[in-house]
Order: C-alpha cells, then structure tokens, then sequence
C-alpha cells in the first residue's frame, strides 16, 4: 500500500514536470518568433530603398543641363540613398480645380547610390479642364560619385 501512494506520487510529479516543460517550452517558442520576426523586419530595412527629391544649384536656376531642351518643368531630380534598388519609381502632380489637371511621372528604377531625373508625362492623364504639354519618355541617369 505504501508503494502504491509512492508510485501515485510518482506519477502525478511526473505530470507536473511535463506541464512545467510544456509551459517553458512555449515561452521558449514565443521569444523565439518574436526574434525571427525583428530579424526579418532588420532584413528588409536593410534593403530598403530610400528615394528623395534632390535640388542641385542647376536644376533651382534652370542654367546648366536644366537650361536647355530639359528643363525643371519637365524633370525632377531624385536620388536613392537607401542600401536596395528602388524599382518603378513613380508619382503623380496634382493640380487642383479650376484646372483639376493631373501629370503622372514616367516610372523608373534606381540603383543603391544612383541619381535620375523623372520626367513627367505632360501628355498623359487629365482630368476636368485638363491641360497638354510635350510627353517624355525617358529619364536621365547619374552613377553615384
């Protein structure tokens, strides 16, 4: 009889240990997610690409390759200075009413380091009292100094 309540006591340690195990394992489990998904969330800002409009002394004055056939009505000077290739790059101008005319910026992508001019589209989407202007096509490219 008295084996019987050592061997019960046994047992019922036993199943105490596996819940305490179970409840430790799953702790374990969350903290590890949780660390997987910061590291992947480092990952990708380690990749992004970060594109901002530069304003070079040429563009703001319109002198220099912003002088001529290309001008800053008709490209904006912008730079990725993020660590990943920005792709498809593109935007819109918006005007508001009366005119209500919208000018979509021709996609591109950047290279880490790299500068472009968008060009805008003056000849693209309009909407009420929309206006016109010359299309472009194509975008200028600088490598990174």
């Amino acid at each position: 009889m008295v084996s019987d309540w050592f061997v019960a006591g046994g047992t019922l340690g036993l199943a105490g240990g596996t819940v305490w195990l179970v409840i430790v394992t799953n702790r374990m489990v969350a903290r590890a997610g949780d660390q997987l998904a910061l590291e992947q969330r480092r990952v990708e800002a380690s990749q992004r690409p970060h594109v901002y409009p530069e304003s070079p002394i040429e563009w703001v004055d319109g002198t220099g390759r912003y002088g001529g056939p290309l001008t800053w009505r008709e490209a904006l000077p912008v730079r990725n200075g993020g660590p990943g290739v920005a792709l498809n790059v593109r935007g819109k101008l918006f005007f508001p009413p009366p005119s209500g005319v919208v000018v979509p910026i021709v996609p591109t992508s950047l290279a880490p380091g790299e500068s472009a001019d968008l060009r805008f589209n003056w000849g693209g989407e309009r909407q009420k009292g929309g206006g016109t202007g010359p299309g472009a096509t194509s975008s200028t490219r600088t490598s990174p100094a």
